[in-house]
C-alpha cells in the first residue's frame, strides 16, 4: 500500500515543513491543492529542495486555467527540480469557478480534458529537441523550437480528478 498526503497547511512554508514530516514518516506521495488563493505548482519546486524521496504532485491543478504550455513548462521544470518526482494532477473544476472565478469558457470539459493530456504528453516528448506542431480541436500550437537544456522525462505521469 503507498500512502499520500495533501498538503493544505494554510501556508507555503507550513507546507514545505509538513511535506518534509511526510516524507521523513515514509509517506510515498506530497499533493499540493489548487484554489483561486492557493498555486498548485509553486510549493512544488520549494518542497523539492527539501525532499529527496517523496513523489510531488498538483491535486489538483486546473486544468482550463492556463495554456497547456504553461502546464508543461511548470511540470518539466518541477520534474527537473525534483529529479524525476512529479506528477500532473489535473481536474476540470467547476463551470462556476472556470468562468466566474477565473473568466474562462467551460464547454465540453471531457473532450477537453482529453485533449490537454494528449497535448502535454506530446510536449513532454518533443522537449527533447525540436519543436512541434498541436492542431487539436480545443488548442492549435505551432511551436518550432522546443528543446530544454536539462530534458527531464518525457513519461511525467498526469493522473485526472473528476468533479
Amino acid at each position: 500500500m503507498k500512502l499520500g498526503i495533501i498538503l493544505t497547511g494554510g501556508s507555503a512554508r507550513a507546507d514545505v515543513q509538513l511535506a518534509q514530516r511526510a516524507e521523513a514518516a515514509g509517506f510515498d506521495y506530497a499533493f499540493t491543492i489548487e484554489f483561486f488563493n492557493r498555486h498548485g505548482y509553486v510549493p512544488l519546486g520549494a518542497i523539492a529542495q527539501v525532499t529527496d524521496r517523496i513523489q510531488l504532485g498538483t491535486g489538483i491543478a486546473n486544468a482550463f486555467t492556463r495554456t497547456p504550455l504553461l502546464h508543461a513548462s511548470a511540470a518539466m521544470d518541477l520534474d527537473e527540480l525534483s529529479g524525476g518526482r512529479m506528477i500532473v494532477g489535473l481536474g476540470s473544476a467547476t463551470r462556476r469557478m472556470n468562468e466566474d472565478w477565473y473568466g474562462v469558457p467551460f464547454s465540453r470539459p471531457a473532450a477537453r480534458m482529453r485533449e490537454l493530456v494528449e497535448l502535454l504528453r506530446a510536449a513532454f516528448r518533443a522537449q527533447k529537441g525540436g519543436g512541434f506542431r498541436w492542431d487539436g480541436e480545443f488548442w492549435q500550437l505551432n511551436v518550432p523550437i522546443y528543446a530544454r537544456p536539462a530534458a527531464p522525462r518525457v513519461d511525467i505521469p498526469v493522473w485526472i480528478a473528476a468533479v
